[in-house]
């Protein structure tokens, strides 16, 4: 898909953690009550104790009052909910009777790494640069279409805004029009006015018909589960010369309920360009649904007929308020604040009911519209929006099914939205004695997790006490260059690596991973396989037998590689004459197993055990594997200089912007746009000139601007979102009309993202 690379280097005219160690499970109690109406098949949603970071590592097991074990998923907060903090649980309750109560209990827990696919339920299938698909199974269920924008005036009315088409609940066709037809700016769920005025100008994004259009960004969030499916655009809203005047966060929904499909769109648009104002009417602004053009082209047939609050219409016939007269008028006001509209409809030989649901949170009064040819849909009245000041929120709801519908159905859905079950989270306190508190790490401890700087790469130590040793002044040296995280614990010999693994890992990601196993493989036990032994001692085994520790350093070598992390293998450092448990001389041969371990792997070695070697006398305890603290401080050195070699500069936000000055000072400027812009995004620019063109626009005048606003925000603090990947630096002048520049983290790298 298009990044959302509007891009600062087009704006400057370019041309173109979480902690390791696995949280205690969260037990708590659900109570829901219906309130005074029926409950059938309604999403539920309870913001709970967990951080949003520690989503992906989680699982939740939900039980109802009866003990029945159901579907439920833990997500991020959604659009309209984003200041909240905490994961959200969302299941379904299947039914609750008007004025009656229910529980249910969940445990959210750990899981291992093995478990973090998604088995059954909802899934996204992306048809790169034009469209993707919510998948529940095999079969499709809503389809967001995202092509870029021509500026073409013969394609114009192609793909002149983003929207989501819907399928038959059964995934056999599509319900909605795409472009084309009577009307070819009506697309499925879409949303536009007829009437934005702005600084310097005007147009019309409802119909989109002189060049200003609805633009697809990215894909800011993107989840699927057992419940529902859910993911969060971003959208320029951008005039005739192609420039935002406002900017959208779009939200769509999609829940597992059986009978039909429930959908939840929601949007957040605010200004970009001072005082904006955005106007219509009820048939022409706002959100709406169009069915498929089959509908239209068989309007003589009189097949859709519309079901409102106060009754059934005639086929055929439509109701709409009168342009110019306001919300109180008699004539309006059987369309105003409408709760909920229902159009039934027929392609084929099939009868269909869509349902639009208004939300008491939209802005009001709102007015409803309808059209035979099979749109509906609602205006809240003309807007303003001032940058930087209060956006538009919308949410509504969307139910689509087969065959007709009658109030009560309606009125049920409706209800959900208007006033929905009321839930109660409370914790659950385990029965019997109190577990003993867990031993926490000292301030100073080098067990003790660290907070992450998000602007930093993030490094994680693999090793046993050795590593331990040199942890802290490690940290020391790399302070301001990178995060360091190890275990809290030591993590000894293979075996334990093989086991303990993806809990160290986390559900982070990780830049480089540093890491050991093997002065605790070579040691030798003794008879009751725990007490170290003498190795001459009868009954004396090693730990982990050379040939088991190259298969066991396989196999976690190949659970690393899927980090996507850089690998920096450690050597095992030297067994001084007259260690207890160990033979002088294993390190040697268990460092030539590990080397060709390595060596097939393509993984870089920092040798370890040459670098003590050499000073061994000086650093080593003597007949001790362990280091003095000058030792340990003379390691920490050395690892800190393979690291620094090992980090890619564009893993740190502070790293690429020093990278890329000395890239601009240098003039290689083709290595800058490889830097700076998304891969995705130059294959986009690539399509439209040569690189080489790129390049010579590019340093025409260009390069040495960026160059002087990248100096001149090097050592500036920036402001960062809640994820801490997008870093916001506020100009001391505009450049290019810009008065910021922003970055954004795409997978494991920092580009310029405005």
């Amino acid at each position: 898909m298009m990044n959302r690379l509007a891009c600062w280097m087009m704006g400057l005219a370019l041309v173109g953690g979480q902690g390791l160690e696995a949280a205690p499970p969260i037990q708590i109690r659900l109570d829901v009550r219906a309130g005074k109406h029926d409950r059938k098949q309604t999403p539920l949603v309870a913001s709970v104790a967990l951080p949003i970071s520690r989503i992906a590592a989680s699982e939740v097991v939900l039980t109802d009052a009866r003990g029945k074990r159901l579907p439920a998923q833990l997500t991020a907060p959604s659009l309209l909910d984003s200041k909240n903090r905490h994961a959200e649980l969302h299941w379904i309750l299947p039914g609750l009777k008007a004025n009656s109560s229910t529980h249910f209990t969940a445990e959210i827990r750990a899981r291992s790494q093995a478990d973090r696919k998604v088995r059954g339920g909802f899934s996204w299938r992306d048809a790169p640069g034009r469209h993707t698909d919510v998948m529940h199974g095999d079969r499709p269920v809503v389809r967001y279409m995202y092509k870029a924008y021509e500026n073409d005036p013969a394609k114009r009315d192609l793909d002149n805004k983003p929207f989501h088409h819907v399928f038959d609940p059964a995934g056999t066709r599509l319900l909605t029009k795409g472009t084309g037809g009577l009307y070819t700016h009506h697309q499925g769920l879409f949303y536009g006015f007829t009437r934005c005025t702005f600084p310097g100008g005007k147009c019309n994004t409802w119909y989109c018909h002189e060049g200003e259009h609805e633009l697809h960004r990215e894909v800011l969030a993107e989840e699927a589960g057992t419940v529902l499916a859910r993911h969060r655009t971003a959208i320029d809203w951008n005039d005739l010369k192609g420039k935002p005047f406002c900017r959208e966060h779009r939200e769509l929904a999609v829940f597992a309920v059986g009978g039909g499909t429930l959908i939840e769109w929601s949007s957040r648009l605010w200004s970009v360009r001072g005082t904006v104002t955005l106007d219509g009417d009820a048939q022409h602004a706002g959100f709406q649904f169009r069915a498929d053009d089959e509908v239209a082209k068989r309007q003589s047939e009189k097949l859709v007929y519309y079901l409102r609050p106060d009754g059934k219409g005639e086929p055929g016939a439509t109701r709409n308020p009168v342009k110019g007269k306001g919300p109180e008028d008699p004539a309006n006001k059987p369309m105003v604040n409408m709760p909920w509209n229902v159009m039934s409809f027929v392609l084929g030989p099939q009868r269909y009911s869509a349902v639009y649901i208004d939300s008491p949170r939209n802005p009001k009064p709102s007015f409803a519209s309808e059209r035979a040819y099979g749109r509906f849909g609602g205006w809240f009245g003309k807007r303003t929006l001032v940058e930087g000041k209060q956006p538009i929120d919308l949410v509504y709801r969307v139910w689509v099914q087969r065959g007709e519908m009658t109030a009560a159905d309606a009125n049920r859905l409706s209800a959900d939205v208007s006033d929905p079950p009321r839930v109660a989270v409370s914790n659950v306190k385990p029965a019997g004695k109190k577990p003993a508190k867990k031993k926490r790490a000292g301030k100073n401890s080098p067990l003790r997790q660290v907070a992450d700087d998000p602007t930093l790469p993030r490094v994680l130590l693999i090793g046993d006490s050795i590593s331990i040793g040199y942890t802290l002044p490690l940290r020391a040296a790399l302070k301001g260059q990178a995060n360091v995280h190890r275990p809290s614990a030591n993590c000894g010999p293979t075996t334990r690596g093989i086991s303990q693994l993806d809990k160290w890992l986390g559900s982070g990601a990780w830049d480089v991973i540093h890491f050991n196993w093997g002065l605790h493989d070579l040691k030798y036990l003794g008879t009751d396989g725990k007490s170290l032994a003498d190795p001459k001692s009868p009954g004396s085994r090693q730990q982990v037998p050379i040939q088991q520790y190259e298969k066991n350093l396989r196999q976690l070598v190949a659970r690393l590689k899927q980090t996507g992390a850089t690998l920096v293998w450690r050597s095992t450092t030297p067994v001084p004459e007259g260690a207890k448990g160990r033979v002088v001389g294993d390190a040697v041969k268990y460092n030539a197993v590990a080397t060709r371990v390595m060596k097939d792997n393509g993984i870089v070695t920092d040798d370890m055990y040459a670098f003590a070697k050499a000073r061994l006398k000086e650093i080593q305890r003597p007949a001790n594997v362990h280091f003095t603290r000058d030792g340990s401080r003379a390691l920490a050195g050395h690892a800190a200089g393979i690291i620094r070699k090992t980090i890619d500069p564009r893993t740190g936000l502070r790293t690429t912007i020093s990278e890329v000055i000395r890239l601009l000072e240098r003039k290689d400027h083709a290595a800058v746009l490889k830097r700076v812009v998304p891969p995705e995004q130059l294959k986009q620019i690539l399509k439209r000139q040569t690189f080489e063109q790129l390049v010579e626009g590019f340093s025409t005048t260009k390069a040495a601007r960026l160059l002087a606003v990248l100096r001149s925000i090097k050592d500036v603090g920036p402001k960062l979102d809640s994820t801490g990947r997008v870093a916001t630096f506020t100009l001391v002048e505009p450049v290019g009309g810009k008065k910021a520049i922003v970055l954004k983290k795409i997978g494991r790298f920092w580009f310029i993202s405005n």
